[in-house]
C-alpha cells in the first residue's frame, strides 16, 4: 500500500505570507491550478480514495483529485 500525503492548493494567505490557521478561504485560481496538475500526474497510481479535513481548501483539493481520478472523497 502506498499512502500520498499532499497539501491544499494555494491560498490567497499563502501568497502574502500570513498564516491561515484554520480559516475557511478558498484555493486562488493558482491554487486550482496547481491541484488539477498534481491530480494529473497522480491518475494511474491506484488510488482508491481520498481523506480530508473538513475545512475549505482541503475539501476543494479533494473534490478536484476526486473528479479527475474518480474515487470517494472522505471527509
Amino acid at each position: 500500500m502506498r499512502i500520498y500525503l499532499v497539501r491544499h492548493g494555494e491560498i490567497e494567505s499563502n501568497v502574502q505570507k500570513i498564516y491561515a490557521g484554520i480559516s475557511e478561504e478558498s484555493l486562488n485560481p493558482n491554487g486550482e491550478r496547481q491541484v488539477r496538475f498534481l491530480s494529473s500526474h497522480l491518475e494511474g497510481k491506484g488510488i482508491s480514495r481520498i481523506y480530508t479535513s473538513p475545512l475549505t481548501r482541503p475539501v476543494e483539493t479533494a473534490e478536484i483529485f476526486s473528479q479527475k481520478l474518480k474515487v470517494p472523497v472522505i471527509v
